[in-house]
């Protein structure tokens, strides 16, 4: 098994974080994605994964890497 540790989340601010996670999303969807990704930073809180990385970190890397369109 190879372990990846996302790096992206945690080299931006969390404000420009949710500005690129909500690019495209009126106000309501985005007012929405706030509250979810409150909601799960206070569910995993400072729960780690064997890299050390924190899990909400993690999650918000993943989802930056889904919602980035490729450059290639």
């Amino acid at each position: 098994m190879v372990s990846v540790t996302h790096s992206i989340a945690a080299q931006g601010d969390f404000e420009q974080v949710l500005r690129t996670l909500a690019e495209g999303l009126g106000d309501e969807e985005t007012q929405r994605l706030r509250l979810v990704v409150g909601f799960a930073d206070e569910v995993y809180g400072d729960a780690t994964l064997g890299t050390g990385e924190r899990v909400a970190t993690h999650a918000l890397s993943a989802a930056l890497i889904v919602a980035r369109p490729s450059t290639t």
